[in-house]
């Protein structure tokens, strides 16, 4: 009979170690780096141009980012990285759009500024 009471603690021992763990997992919330990254992308987009060059995409990506945040402060934790996902792949949109247009304008400079050459040249460099 000796050897029962000496279970007794033992096995309250690791069941109160194992409730402790238990509740300090469940008290942990998951990192949100992702909703950060996003929101990192979108001030990228807006810093290079997007405002300007790829409006509807930034504000895309700012309205996901925005969801995010709502469906993470509800604790839905797999939309709001879904939403995130959604809100940076229109970040990335947004800077491609943004990219393509600068290029086209140094693009149509250098065009401008070849015409003015030639222009110059077949009127024998006088000017």
């Amino acid at each position: 009979m000796s050897a029962v009471p000496t279970q007794r603690p033992i096995s309250r021992l690791l069941l109160a170690g194992f409730v402790a763990l238990v509740g300090a997992c469940a008290s942990t919330p998951p990192s949100l780096d992702f909703l950060d990254a996003a929101d990192q992308l979108a001030l990228d987009a807006a810093g290079a141009g997007a405002l300007e060059h790829a409006p509807l995409e930034l504000k895309y990506a700012r309205e996901k980012l925005g969801e995010a945040r709502v469906a993470a402060d509800g604790r839905d934790y797999a939309l709001a990285r879904q939403l995130a996902a959604q809100s940076s792949v229109n970040s990335e949109l947004a800077m491609a759009k943004t990219a393509a247009a600068k290029a086209r304008d140094k693009a149509r400079q250098a065009r401008e500024s070849n015409a003015a050459l030639i222009q110059e040249l077949g009127d024998g460099g006088q000017r």
